[in-house]
């Protein structure tokens, strides 16, 4: 993952990445109790 980040050129390109990696697909709720 690092080594994709700093072969990106431009911050936006960063900003998508990490907008990628942080942003989650599926989201699971357990309900606790």
């Amino acid at each position: 993952m690092l080594g994709e980040q700093a072969a990106l050129g431009s911050y936006s390109a960063l900003r998508r990445r990490l907008h990628r990696y942080a942003s989650p697909e599926v989201l699971l709720i357990d309900e606790v109790g």
